[in-house]
């Protein structure tokens, strides 16, 4: 029950850090892309680190079962209440609400499903914006399934593959000055 304990912390830590990434990701877009990076693998670190060690200084379980149920027989108190037939004691936690497994299941699936949107949102965001550079640039070359393109709007060459066709795009300035090569 501890690694089950730990494995749902882990997830519920990761995926608010990863929650958090992507809603923050359109004021880190004014940093390089390089420390972007850095920020993301330092921020998942630190949730994996947080969630280890909320789990080993607690020294138990974080989602504590509502009841326990033991068969060895004994007096019960205030907390505690005899049950079945061969009086083992069943101990209740009176002081939380329980939320039933079936409900923490549906959040945690709505949260998926939310941040998967957001994903969604912006990768379509992106490819659009390919669609639209790739429209915008001009075609010096062709090779195959390989296609050559003239850019402006781009500072950096790159390339991008579709299924069945390859693009190159290179940037206007390292055509037009000799020394760039």
């Amino acid at each position: 029950m501890k690694f089950f304990s730990l494995y749902l912390t882990i997830n519920l830590v990761l995926t608010a850090a990863a929650l958090l990434l992507i809603l923050s990701s359109p004021a880190l877009s004014r940093f390089k892309s390089a420390l972007q990076l850095r920020l993301h693998y330092a921020v998942m670190f630190f949730a994996l680190i947080v969630s280890i060690g909320a789990m080993l200084k607690s020294g138990g379980e974080i989602f504590e079962p509502v009841v326990k149920v033991w068969s060895a027989s004994g007096k019960a108190n205030s907390d505690q209440a005899m049950v079945g037939p061969s009086r083992g004691l069943m101990q209740i936690h009176t002081g939380t609400v329980p939320v039933p497994a079936d409900y923490f299941f549906l959040f945690m699936m709505g949260l998926s499903a939310g941040a998967a949107l957001v994903g969604i949102w912006h990768l379509s965001k992106g490819f659009r914006n390919l669609q639209r550079l790739l429209k915008s640039s001009v075609s010096i070359r062709r090779i195959g399934k390989v296609q050559v393109l003239i850019s402006d709007q781009v500072q950096v060459p790159f390339s991008y593959r579709a299924p069945g066709r390859a693009y190159v795009v290179l940037p206007q300035y390292l055509l037009t000055n000799q020394n760039s090569f």
